[in-house]
């Protein structure tokens, strides 16, 4: 008995030591099933945490709805664009209050969730930002679809330099059809010149008349042309000013001849009022008279018929005053800032046919700043005049003397030999003419750089008029190899292209050319040449 119950003993025992460790071994499952449930708890926690910090960090505003388009998560910044917060998760889309002109975001949802395809659109702010508004179905790891995500990626920069971009485009259009309307206008009464002189062409009247408004419209040409250039190059940084010490009163003498013909074909009265002391500036006077008869120009053009210009010169401290005052058609209020803007013309309908190309005034105030000055247009309004003002710093030595200019008359334009050598046979005809009439010229024309160089040695000209862009061999090439003859070096070499840029020149100049003339040269220019043709014949006998 005694053995059978420590046998009994023992198996009880052994029993309870068993289920000990059963549930010992309950519980520390349980443990760990705990501990596992709390490392996924706290892995989803990081990693929507991480979720959360990558999407703020792309600082793209963000909003993912479910299937019955409600708030389930959002960024930061769809939450300033949309006014919402945290407590407003499982609010309905269509109860939001947005600063987007979006009318058709609830309408575009829907389409996303029934025709799964995802919706792009550009969409503006109310704080005059744009966005480009992406809406896209959102799948979960099955490929389900549980509802819409909204991005929202700002892109303001983008659309201000497409609109910069169309404008430009517009305004190039607007500006090459007028150029052809200004160069059309200009050709115009020269085409039918050419008619009147090859039907009438005996009667010296006639001839005279002709002549003079055929020369009017070209000088008109090559100043639209002279403009686009000084245009490009001050906006290229390749305009040079060639500074000296100026009278101010020669650069307005200049101006005013030179815009003389039109105020006498319109009738203006002009007057000039010029201070009894020379006043001196260290400038370009070529250029200064450019501004000056711009700003004459416009003065006249946008003056009715019969009208008053007054140009007046005064000294303020340190600073020499133009002012150029108008009795014309005025500027509104709301368009005089943008008078000095390229290509602008204004909108007033009575000077469409006379506006140019909007240039001139962009080209003033470049050349005027330049020089170190200020220039500003004012108006009292429509049909009140204007007036334009110029002020430049005078000149610290302004007490030296400035010696006086003489215009020297060309003598001894005739008995020269000529070449004149170029591609546009009607050019180099012409030419020949204009060479033929300033004196006893013998002249040969030659139509190709290697007929002029076979030409040379035979004829033997002292002066040669030499086109720089011909096919074959350039101009450049042409005066390298008639400088490296004995019988190339001593005579005149004068460029005469429509290639008229500052690389232009210092080309020509390397080449060995003495001059460089821009087409058309106008008969002073070429009576120039030959004058000084005769100058270096004197001084080398």
């Amino acid at each position: 008995m005694t053995s059978v119950g420590q046998k009994t003993k023992k198996k009880n025992k052994k029993k309870k030591k068993t289920t000990r460790s059963a549930a010992t071994r309950e519980r520390a499952g349980g443990r760990a099933d705990a501990d596992h449930s709390r490392d996924e708890l706290s892995f989803m926690v990081q990693l929507s945490t991480d979720v959360q910090h990558l999407l703020e960090s792309t600082g793209v505003a963000t909003l993912f709805l479910d299937r019955e388009l409600k708030i389930v998560h959002f960024t930061q910044q769809a939450a300033e664009m949309f006014n919402i917060r945290r407590t407003d998760t499982g609010r309905r889309l269509s109860d939001l209050r947005h600063c987007l002109d979006y009318g058709d975001l609830l309408s575009d949802a829907r389409r996303v969730l029934d025709e799964l395809t995802p919706v792009d659109r550009e969409v503006a702010g109310a704080d005059k930002r744009w966005f480009l508004a992406k809406l896209h179905p959102y799948r979960t790891v099955a490929q389900r679809v549980d509802g819409v995500v909204l991005t929202l990626v700002e892109v303001t920069a983008r659309k201000h330099a497409e609109d910069r971009l169309r404008e430009a485009d517009r305004r190039k259009d607007e500006f090459l059809a007028l150029l052809a309307h200004e160069l059309r206008n200009p050709l115009a009464p020269i085409s039918a010149g050419v008619e009147v002189l090859k039907r009438a062409g005996s009667d010296p009247r006639v001839v005279a008349q002709v002549s003079a408004t055929m020369g009017r419209q070209t000088r008109q040409l090559v100043r639209l042309v002279d403009d686009l250039l000084d245009v490009s190059r001050v906006r290229g940084g390749r305009l040079r000013l060639r500074l000296a010490q100026v009278n101010l009163a020669d650069v307005i003498r200049d101006a005013v001849a030179a815009v003389r013909p039109l105020t006498e074909t319109s009738g203006h009265e002009l007057t000039i009022d010029l201070p009894d002391e020379p006043i001196l500036m260290k400038a370009d006077s070529a250029r200064l008279t450019q501004v000056v008869a711009n700003l004459l120009n416009n003065a006249a053009r946008y003056t009715p018929r019969n009208g008053t210009i007054r140009i007046a010169v005064t000294r303020g401290g340190d600073e020499a005053i133009v002012s150029i005052r108008d009795t014309g058609m005025g500027i509104p209020p709301e368009t005089l800032g943008r008078v000095f803007e390229m290509f602008y013309q204004g909108n007033d309908a009575r000077v469409a046919r006379n506006a140019g190309l909007g240039i001139g005034l962009t080209l003033a105030k470049s050349l005027v700043e330049m020089h170190g000055g200020r220039i500003a247009i004012a108006s009292e309004g429509v049909d009140r005049g204007s007036v334009a003002t110029v002020r430049l710093p005078i000149a610290p030595n302004a007490e030296d003397p400035v010696p006086q200019r003489v215009r020297i008359r060309p003598e001894n334009v005739g008995g020269h030999r000529v070449l004149i050598v170029d591609d546009n046979r009607d050019a180099a005809d012409t030419l020949s003419l204009v060479v033929q009439t300033l004196g006893a010229n013998e002249v040969r024309t030659e139509f190709s750089g290697a007929a002029a160089l076979d030409a040379m040695p035979e004829f033997r000209p002292d002066v040669v008029l030499l086109d720089l862009k011909m096919p074959g061999m350039d101009g450049y090439e042409v005066a390298r190899r008639i400088r490296a003859t004995p019988w190339g070096r001593q005579l005149l070499l004068v460029a005469l292209t429509g290639l008229g840029q500052e690389e232009h020149k210092r080309r020509s100049k390397e080449a060995g050319f003495d001059h460089h003339l821009t087409k058309p040269a106008d008969r002073a220019a070429i009576e120039a040449v030959l004058s000084e043709c005769h100058a270096l014949e004197s001084a080398a006998s």
